[in-house]
């Protein structure tokens, strides 16, 4: 048994962690596509100002 299936069972025995866990991964999504987010926001503000 490895460190992550560990992990796995660890999580999955804690739900407030499992959240924690999801909320983290959104997180780290989000902010993969907050420059490209914002952007988007720019130009329909610029579009809108016209």
């Amino acid at each position: 048994m490895n460190e992550l299936d560990n992990l796995e069972i660890v999580i999955s025995f804690n739900p407030d962690l499992q959240e924690q866990t999801i909320q983290a991964g959104e997180l780290r999504l989000i902010k993969s596509f907050l420059p490209e987010i914002l952007k988007e926001i720019a130009i329909q503000t610029e579009a809108n100002k016209e």
